[in-house]
């Protein structure tokens, strides 16, 4: 007979259930035992006072294993009593099941790692438990990864260390840049470590949400430099041979990307903000007004944006003039240029509306970039933002968990080199070359014509006396 778990008082049953060995969504994806160990490896390092350890939410055991590996006392909080079934019998002493959000603050552990559940369909705790939390006061509602986060950091002693896994978004969305200010005032943060996707697994079940290891301690005295670091396989781990990695000052992004991959070739280059654009983000509906029309005013998703331009044929729908879909303000022009803002296989692709034809109602996953500065050309910026340099650039600049996103506020942050006449002549040349190509079936050349005008670009922008110019331009 199984036993029932009791619902948490700020969870509904259906929150609760969410968060239950059988059917939470990201607590099912267990912590690897490569993870685990590296972690309680790497944090161990830094522990000078005791060696009483804690993870509060310990699920499978995985933490509590390589915890008593390297000498560690540990304890293990986890709120379903079914676990303890499954855990091995070295393991199973050292359980307490009871709910790790509310577990008590006054016992101190020199060590606190773990794997928290994320938020995902049901994961926003709620109530009166919110009050007992720095970052729940104020808050209808929190994401129960940023409260265990605060838990860890409240049960760690004094120049004890946390290790803990999170969302890569604590890390890198803008809106989240008061949890990353609670980091910095209650840790000294030692590493951040950037976790390739799909490596958290059960049977039948992967996830693609990217992930973070932060290691930190309690100590007053802030480090000038930070690790940042990507790996890209669990290898890198289990060798203690992370490859990408940089000791960086911080500043408001704690993701290892923003840090790992800065070229400093685009240094002292204008931002897209300095010049005279508009940015609009398209529109569309879901659910039951998600409708299309069999003719129409064609409907712009990033299937149509394609770096050889606007190709419809790739998704072919109809928006209803004056219909529920159309949103004026999602309108293309003659000149604009539609930027896909999100998606790990599109972000960051462009296209110039060249013609009539190529005019339609923009999906709410596209920019519409609206050029009025003479100083650069949509032809010109749409061939300099498909350069590999600025792909990288956008990229790093890119924030998200399951699906990567880039704000308006940093695509305007984009570096964007001032131009000649003749380049900005040559590049609406060969666009509409490009475009030529294409539709008359030429996907070779078109291609050729592209990749060869990315490649001039960035030769003729990036090199070092050209750069020189344009920073001392730049400065005045």
């Amino acid at each position: 007979m199984q036993t029932k778990i009791k619902t948490s008082s700020y969870m509904t049953t259906q929150e609760f259930n969410h968060f239950n060995r059988k059917e939470k969504i990201f607590g099912q994806f267990f912590t690897p035992v490569e993870v685990a160990d590296f972690i309680v490896s790497v944090s161990s390092n830094y522990v000078t006072t005791g060696r009483l350890a804690c993870d509060p939410a310990c699920g499978d055991g995985v933490f509590l294993s390589a915890l008593l590996k390297y000498g560690f006392k540990p304890v293990g909080v986890d709120i379903d009593p079914e676990i303890i079934n499954g855990l091995p019998e070295n393991i199973k002493k050292y359980i307490r099941i009871e709910d790790g959000l509310l577990f008590s603050e006054n016992e101190k552990f020199d060590l606190v790692v773990g794997n928290p559940p994320f938020s995902s369909k049901y994961g926003r705790v709620k109530g009166e438990i919110l009050k007992s939390f720095d970052l729940g006061r104020g808050f209808s509602s929190q994401a129960i990864e940023i409260l265990f986060l605060e838990k860890f950091i409240k049960l760690c002693s004094n120049n004890g260390v946390i290790g803990i896994i999170l969302p890569h978004g604590i890390f890198s969305d803008l809106r989240l840049s008061y949890v990353r200010k609670y980091i910095r005032e209650h840790l000294s943060v030692i590493a951040i470590v950037s976790l390739p996707r799909h490596i958290f697994r059960s049977p039948g079940n992967k996830t693609s949400s990217k992930t973070c290891i932060l290691i930190g301690s309690r100590s007053n005295v802030q480090k000038k430099k930070i690790m940042f670091a990507e790996v890209s396989s669990i290898s890198e781990l289990s060798m203690k041979d992370i490859k990408s990695k940089i000791w960086a000052p911080p500043n408001e992004f704690l993701y290892p990307e923003f840090y790992l991959y800065k070229d400093s070739r685009l240094n002292g280059f204008p931002k897209l903000k300095e010049y005279n654009i508009k940015i609009i983000q398209g529109s569309t509906k879901y659910a039951n007004e998600r409708k299309f029309s069999k003719t129409g005013i064609p409907f712009i998703s990033a299937k149509t944006v394609t770096s050889l331009g606007i190709d419809f044929s790739k998704d072919e729908k109809f928006i209803k003039p004056g219909g529920i879909m159309d949103n004026k303000k999602a309108h293309t022009e003659i000149g604009d240029i539609v930027f896909v803002r999100v998606g790990v296989g599109c972000i960051g692709r462009a296209a110039v509306v060249t013609k009539e034809s190529d005019k339609g109602i923009c999906d709410d996953w596209i920019y519409i970039i609206r050029v009025k500065d003479k100083r650069l050309s949509p032809f010109y910026l749409t061939f300099w933002l498909q350069t590999k340099t600025m792909q990288k650039e956008i990229r790093r600049l890119a924030r998200g968990v399951g699906t990567i996103t880039i704000p308006i506020s940093l695509v305007k942050e984009l570096p964007i080199p001032i131009p000649d006449s003749a380049v900005l002549k040559k590049c609406e040349r060969n666009y509409k070359e490009m475009i030529s190509a294409r539709e008359n079936g030429n996907f070779g050349k078109a291609q050729k014509i592209m990749e060869e005008t990315c490649s001039n670009l960035e030769f003729l922008l990036l090199k070092k006396e050209n750069h020189e110019s344009a920073t001392a331009d730049n400065n005045g």
